[in-house]
């Protein structure tokens, strides 16, 4: 340990936000090397964590539906909102505040529920408007999925392979963290290897805690995958969107082949035949790849003024 991170409990200053302050500037440095070192050397799941890494931050805001209906009750908030609890929980478990990971954790989930949802289309846009605005509360999460699971593909789903079981049996796992179901959830028993200066706790890296959560922010994500794709199917297609739209692609709503492909890697193992069959037999998705295909390229003349557009309009930013 380089002595500049060692501790002398004689040397804190004798402000509490002071004494605050050093102890978490001069454990922060440690935690976090040793949490890398950990996901990168010896995590056995470190490769389905990169593609979750890359799923969080470059796929999901795309995953919003952007169709008029459900663009003008949600905007792409649930989407993109969901992506930046899931990135915060991966920041917070190299910070080993694993507790507090399972937060963001549960957060995301929720929102990509809320986002499904309140798209069906017996859902007002009023109601969705009134969500969105904070001036509804957000749903009870049970009576959420029981409505989503009777639209379809959902219900198919729900019948072959228990859908609505498998989430809200990951959703109680973390609440049973966050509400401290007894001492075995308890931050006591959690992270058991704190350390405190004083009365000020220290970021300390723990390898059980570190694993778990990190196998749950897995598990997190693979299930949203599980719930984007059976919101928008389509998502399973993957397009060349550049060779048909340039620089202006849809908002959202399309994925790329590359994140087709991400998707794909991230559905859950026991429903990777039913989305396989969904993605091979469902004839909007067919019809959809005949459209596509039969579009013409985009010119090379339209593509040139995109490019000068882009110029422009980053010029005027700088």
């Amino acid at each position: 340990m380089n002595n500049k991170n060692v501790l002398n409990i004689l040397d804190l200053p004798k402000n509490l936000f002071e004494k605050r302050e050093v102890i978490l500037n001069r454990t922060i440095e440690i935690a976090s090397r040793a949490a890398t070192q950990y996901i990168t050397r010896k995590y056995e799941n470190a490769e389905r964590l990169e593609i979750v890494n890359d799923f969080i931050n470059y796929d999901l805001i795309d995953a919003a539906p952007s169709d008029f209906d459900s663009f003008n009750k949600l905007k792409l908030f649930p989407w993109a909102e969901s992506s930046k609890e899931l990135e915060k929980s991966l920041t917070l478990i190299v910070l080993s505040l694993y507790k507090n990971s399972l937060d963001s954790m549960r957060r995301a989930l929720e929102l990509i529920i809320v986002g499904s949802f309140f798209i069906l289309e017996n859902q007002t846009a009023e109601e969705a408007t009134a969500w969105l605005k904070s001036n509804k509360k957000t749903p009870q999460f049970r009576k959420m999925i029981k409505e989503i699971i009777g639209h379809q593909p959902y219900t198919n789903c729900e019948s072959e392979c228990s859908l609505s079981t498998y989430i809200t049996s990951l959703y109680h796992k973390l609440s049973d963290y966050i509400h401290v179901k007894g001492l075995r959830k308890s931050q006591r028993e959690f992270h058991p290897s704190t350390h405190s200066f004083d009365g000020v706790e220290s970021l300390v890296f723990n390898e059980k805690s570190c694993k778990l959560t990190l196998d749950l922010v897995v598990q997190t994500t693979q299930t949203i995958a599980l719930i984007c794709a059976l919101t928008t199917p389509r998502l399973l297609i993957g397009f060349d969107l550049e060779r048909k739209f340039g620089l202006n692609p849809p908002l959202s709503g399309f994925f790329e082949e590359r994140q087709a492909e991400r998707l794909q890697k991230l559905i859950p193992t026991e429903y990777y035949e039913f989305i396989a069959r969904l993605r091979a037999n469902d004839p909007n998705l067919k019809s959809l790849e005949e459209l596509f295909s039969n579009l013409p390229d985009i010119s090379d003349e339209d593509f040139n003024k995109q490019c000068e557009e882009f110029k422009r309009n980053w010029s005027n930013k700088i």
